[in-house]
């Protein structure tokens, strides 16, 4: 399975990195979907601009 992280502190596309990852097996009243297709949100690109404090 392939991710795309963003590095913490990242306020830019360049903190972005697909990275491999085990593939996740579902548990007891869980299911595992196929993604074919994903794109950013406006809060996604708030997140990746620093235009969106966490809280926390």
């Amino acid at each position: 399975m392939r991710r795309w992280i963003l590095k913490a502190g990242s306020t830019d596309p360049d903190g972005l990195f697909l990275e491999n990852a085990p593939m996740p097996e579902p548990g007891a009243g869980e299911v595992r979907i196929r993604v074919r297709a994903v794109s950013l949100n406006y809060r996604d690109q708030l997140v990746l601009g620093g235009g969106f404090a966490r809280l926390g």
